[in-house]
């Protein structure tokens, strides 16, 4: 039989446990309600704050893509009323896209017409190495988890965005050290992310044990095409069946990349996909080649130099001009 002094002990235990418990939760929720104001990374955090919260306006043209597509994008829409650009960052990589559609879709009307501008629409395993802070950090609904966890078939994917889910003190830790003196912290949004690069040499990522050895098992026997042509297709079919007009832009490219839009190349093989799977999506229209541009037209490899982007703009306008309207 238990002394009274064991038994009392396992009561004051349990409680402390039930205690703690209790005061994580409401650490968190005070968290959730306090950081989300005052931290952002980054302009995937602050689009996706003005989505959630009402103050993107309606479109009549809306803009998708990567951060040379959105810089492609502020050039090419500024004086067309009724324009909105949700073009952000290569990091997100087309499911990324598609989850902001659907976001967007869901408290505004149909716009007449959506533009793809990014580098890689059809490649991609959400594996780079700033997929962590852009998208599994970013998209924490309960059906954006289930289903890119799925689309990746791994656990550890979605134990981390749920992890960012139920922990704001989790997502916003970086920031949070930053407010500690003399504390070295490491920037997870700095470096350009080479999407030909992140293709053929994806990050390894964090070690999650047991979760890894089951992921790297379902890697070994995906069946398939990438993470990305899947997600491209699920985004063709909403366009789709919503009845939306949309075209695929490819983003330009310095010269000294032109071989890459060969057959066998990084760009000519997306583009072949493309070609492939436009027959399967009756509303979708696409430039049939990647516009180059001299090497010293960019400041960085990939990004546009200020005073280039009104030339680059011009073109772009004569191409969707001769894709004709929606």
């Amino acid at each position: 039989m238990r002394s009274r002094l064991s038994i009392f002990s396992s009561r004051i235990l349990g409680s402390a446990l039930v205690w703690t418990v209790l005061a994580i939760a409401l650490i968190e929720w005070r968290a959730q309600r306090t950081l989300s104001e005052r931290h952002a990374y980054h302009e995937v955090d602050l689009l996706l704050r003005y989505l959630d919260h009402g103050q993107i306006p309606d479109a009549q043209t809306l803009v998708l893509g990567d951060s040379v597509g959105r810089q492609l994008s502020h050039a090419l829409l500024k004086n067309m009323d009724g324009a909105v650009t949700l073009a952000s960052n290569a990091a997100l990589e087309t499911p990324g896209q598609y989850c902001l559609l659907r976001r967007y879709l869901e408290c505004h009307p149909a716009p007449r017409l959506v533009i793809l501008a990014m580098g890689g629409p059809v490649d991609g395993q959400l594996a780079g190495p700033f997929t962590e802070n852009y998208v599994q950090r970013e998209f924490r609904r309960w059906r954006e988890i289930a289903e890119l966890s799925r689309a990746r078939r791994s656990l550890s994917f979605g134990l981390v965005m749920a992890g960012y889910k139920l922990f704001p003190s989790f997502r916003y830790r970086l920031s949070l050290q930053k407010e500690i003196p003399f504390l070295k912290t490491p920037d997870p949004t700095f470096g350009w992310f080479d999407l030909a690069d992140a293709a053929s040499h994806p990050d390894a990522g964090a070690p999650h044990g047991l979760t890894d050895i089951v992921g790297s098992w379902l890697q070994t026997h995906r069946q398939g095409p990438s993470v990305a042509d899947a997600y491209f297709r699920r985004l063709a079919r909403l366009l789709e069946d919503r009845g939306i007009g949309w075209v695929y832009l490819p983003v330009p490219i310095p010269e000294s990349d032109a071989p890459m839009t060969a057959p066998d190349g990084y760009y000519g093989r997306q583009m072949a996909r493309l070609r492939e799977l436009s027959g399967q999506f009756p509303s979708m229209r696409m430039a049939e080649y990647c516009p180059a541009y001299p090497d010293d037209w960019f400041r960085d490899g990939a990004h546009l130099k200020e005073e280039r982007l009104p030339a680059v703009a011009e073109d772009y306008a004569r191409i969707l001009a001769t894709l004709g309207d929606p």
